[in-house]
């Protein structure tokens, strides 16, 4: 049984990637979400709400159906878009392309936003490890 650490962090995946494909015009709603993975509404509304954890054989249709990375969504770890195409498998879903839009402008930054700030909180924990060590190493040049 999954412990409660995965099960928040799949359902925070879960709803990112719904707000990708519904900001990028990939999908309208969330009953478009549910034909990709093959669920009603209220699947797809229990999975946002948290109430439900997004199962195996759903995970493994929302990859196939769309361009999201395996790896991104079971680990949170690299980008969320697996490819720089950036659509949905046509058979899947039946939508209507956006292009030059502003909206499918958003909906393809939102990946990259989300890899920036990953990168960015990188960086601020590597900036606060090296101000204490440099408060160290001043610490100890004083003391001699």
């Amino acid at each position: 049984m999954a412990n409660v650490e995965f099960k928040k962090a799949m359902t925070e995946h879960f709803i990112e990637v719904v707000k990708y494909l519904k900001v990028s015009g990939r999908v309208k709603s969330k009953t478009e979400i549910g034909e990709i993975i093959g669920q009603p509404l209220q699947v797809i509304s229990k999975l946002l709400s948290g109430e439900r954890i997004i199962t195996l054989e759903q995970t493994q249709l929302l990859i196939k159906n769309t361009n999201i990375n395996s790896y991104w969504f079971l680990t949170g770890e690299g980008l969320m878009i697996d490819d720089d195409d950036h659509k949905l498998n046509e058979p899947s879903v039946d939508y209507q392309k956006t292009e030059g839009s502003t909206i499918n402008t958003i909906g393809i930054l939102l990946p990259l936003i989300s890899a920036l700030e990953e990168k960015i909180k990188t960086l601020e924990q590597n900036n606060s490890m090296f101000v204490e060590q440099l408060k160290a190493i001043v610490a100890l040049t004083n003391t001699k």
